[in-house]
């Protein structure tokens, strides 16, 4: 029984080992049969599997079995169905991920899934300069992505010989004198290269253009319908030369700060306008409505917490009657700290301080009694003891939305200081949602955001996520061909929300495609038979352009040529065409 026990344990060893070493050797180097022996293997993939392809060596390791090495070199996995996309909501570039939506024709289903992103869809600023080019020297510009990447580019600037600069407040010479019918000329010396430079002087160029340094001239031109500038039309002067009677309008620049808002307004205002949430009284200028002046609109609402500043009384008159007082209190306006006082008009009598009775006090309690001013009335109280009846406020707390006020006090007695918390002083408890506010709008490509805040303290009482919205308004708009030249564009989809542009590709330019070629004594012709654009070169290899008809490759040219040609040789004619070759 031992031996079958050892037997069955060695047997166990013997299969571990050799599955061991089967392992090591499927995972050690590659075979190395040759790439004659090499080939792609496809597995087909599913909807509910992936496929792959693999390259496995088929060299036959064994003639009689037919075995061979079935060794794997590559392998590149085919995803689960056969998906197309149908829409893409978000295209990825440098920084972040995109989705796209796909269908699967075999099974029906349609997916979300995310486009890794893509480090060479970046989104470019204009070129900007960093070094102008001079007339001697290359300058350099630049643009960036503006998704915050850190990519740049940055090209040459050719050298501008025309670039030519004076030097400040150095004297132009005048070479030619304008005239009524032809420009002058003008030179000066470049402060970079020091080489002499030309500016044209403009035929009329006597008028009133400061910018130019050429000032009016009186005494050569009528100056009429002057237009003084304002925030909407520039300045303008219309000039008449008394030499040639030739008339012409010279502007200027407009004057953005020239307003004039004389013309009646009107205010406009927010429903429910307060202090907090302000109306506007706008004035449009009267040369374009489009520039208004605004004054706020700010109404308080005086509906918070009331404060008693003097307590309704009464008092006798001088026939002995009772005569009642209204008093005064302050409300605060529910928005801000601002108080309005009102009156309170209500039958109250003038009681003054509490008169303690057979040696009670505050501290130890007892009666008090006190009287009103106008001897009608009396009041008396029983207190227990530490009851303060006579005080005098020191401040006082307002009430928050979530925390009440208090009153701070002293004892007139004893002195001890405390709080109170009056019913008046009272908190609400909770916010007050107001209206909600749209902090980012929320577009094809990103989400938004909103905020609610408290109507009465402005704290934010609430923040939610507008969702990103989809490319709902897309339109198919029309590409254009391309040409031998410049390039065209497929047509594409466009979304009128974002104005943005999905599925347009670049057509790359034909380039030329010389195939006729003409050759004459002198030199060569060659036509595109796309565009009919054409080369002539010389034998001496230099490029001449020429639009005689003899190069035209069109079929009428071509046929009218045929038919000159003829009479030219019948005639014994073949002048030099314009390009320097013979016509034949």
């Amino acid at each position: 029984m031992k031996a079958k026990k050892l037997w069955a344990l060695l047997v166990c060893l013997m299969t571990a080992f050799m599955l061991f070493a089967f392992t090591a050797e499927a995972e050690g180097e590659l075979c190395t049969h040759g790439e004659e022996y090499l080939q792609w293997k496809t597995t087909a993939n599913s909807c509910t599997a992936d496929g792959k392809y693999e390259l496995v060596c088929n060299f036959v390791t064994d003639e009689a079995t037919g075995e061979i090495c079935g060794c794997i070199h590559e392998t590149e996995i085919i995803p689960a169905h056969n998906y197309t996309v149908i829409f893409t909501s978000k295209n990825a570039n440098c920084t972040e991920e995109g989705q796209e939506t796909v269908y699967c024709s075999w099974c029906n289903s349609v997916a979300n899934r995310v486009v890794p992103k893509d480090n060479t869809k970046h989104k470019l600023s204009d070129w900007e300069t960093t070094k102008a080019p001079t007339c001697i020297a290359e300058g350099t510009k630049e643009r960036y992505c503006t998704r915050g990447c850190g990519y740049t580019e940055t090209v040459a600037v050719s050298v501008d010989t025309s670039a030519h600069e004076a030097a400040e407040g150095s004297v132009w010479t005048q070479i030619k004198a304008a005239t009524c019918y032809e420009e002058g000329s003008e030179s000066n010396t470049c402060k970079v290269c020091n080489k002499t430079f030309t500016r044209a002087i403009p035929v009329h160029s006597d008028y009133n253009v400061p910018a130019q340094g050429y000032e009016y001239n009186a005494e050569k031109y009528f100056k009429s319908n002057v237009k003084e500038a304002t925030c909407s039309q520039a300045e303008s002067a219309e000039y008449t030369c008394k030499s040639c009677g030739t008339a012409f309008t010279v502007t200027g620049a407009k004057a953005p700060d020239k307003h004039d808002f004389t013309v009646e307004s009107k205010w406009e205002y927010t429903e429910g306008a307060s202090c907090k949430n302000p109306g506007k009284l706008i004035k449009h200028c009267k040369h374009n409505r489009n520039h208004t002046v605004e004054e706020d609109y700010a109404p308080h609402v005086f509906e918070g917490y009331e404060r008693v500043i003097t307590e309704p009384g009464c008092h006798k008159d001088s026939e002995g009657n009772t005569v009642f007082t209204p008093g005064l209190k302050s409300v605060k306006c529910i928005y801000c700290d601002e108080v309005e006082e009102v009156a309170i008009n209500e039958e109250k009598h003038s009681f003054g301080d509490w008169t303690y009775l057979d040696g009670a006090t505050c501290t130890s309690g007892g009666t008090a009694e006190r009287v009103c001013t106008c001897g009608e009335k009396k009041e008396t109280v029983t207190f227990a003891p530490y009851t303060h009846l006579n005080y005098t406020v020191g401040y006082y707390v307002a009430p928050t939305c979530l925390n009440r006020g208090y009153e701070h006090v002293m004892c007139k007695e004893c002195q001890e200081t405390y709080y109170m918390f009056p019913d008046g002083l009272a908190s609400k408890g909770a916010h007050t949602p107001g209206e909600w506010e749209v902090t980012k709008k929320a577009t094809c490509t990103e989400s938004g955001e909103r905020r609610l805040y408290c109507d009465i303290c402005n704290e934010i009482y609430k923040t939610e996520v507008i969702p990103q919205l989809v490319h709902t308004d897309i339109v198919l708009k029309e590409g254009f061909a391309a040409t031998c030249t410049e390039p065209g564009i497929t047509d594409y989809f466009y979304c009128t929300s974002c104005m943005r542009t999905y599925e347009q590709e670049v057509i790359p330019a034909f380039g030329h495609n010389f195939v006729e070629q003409y050759t004459p004594g002198e030199g060569a012709v060659k036509i595109c038979d796309r565009c009919y654009e054409y080369e002539i070169i010389k034998d001496d290899g230099e490029q001449i352009t020429c639009n005689c008809l003899c190069h035209n490759s069109n079929g009428l040219a071509k046929t009218v040529w045929k038919i000159v040609t003829f009479f030219m040789k019948l005639f014994g004619m073949n002048q030099e065409c314009k390009c320097g070759a013979m016509h034949y």
